[in-house]
């Protein structure tokens, strides 16, 4: 039987006086393959952009641009899972 490894979470990013920041995610359990990853930003402000960094097996960075609300600390939620194309662990 094969099983699909999923994670999800939450980080917290600091932006900084331009409105732009980042946070270090380490996973529970590493994965097999490169992960999918989808972030979100837990926030009114409309005009930040989240993006992950490329994964790695062990854990990825959050990246965050352009918001209008600086020097303050933002939620990002993730959800990370196996690349469904490559076989599941």
């Amino acid at each position: 039987m094969k099983a699909q490894n999923i994670q999800a979470g939450t980080a917290s990013v600091t932006l900084d006086s331009s409105g732009d920041g980042t946070a270090a995610v380490t996973f529970k359990r590493k994965f097999k393959n490169a992960p999918v990853i989808m972030v979100n930003a837990q926030t009114s402000d409309d005009t930040i952009t989240t993006n992950p960094s490329v994964p790695t097996l062990s854990g990825f960075t959050i990246h965050a641009d352009g918001g209008a609300t600086t020097a303050t600390t933002i939620i990002v939620g993730y959800i990370a899972m196996d690349d469904p194309k490559s076989g599941f662990a």
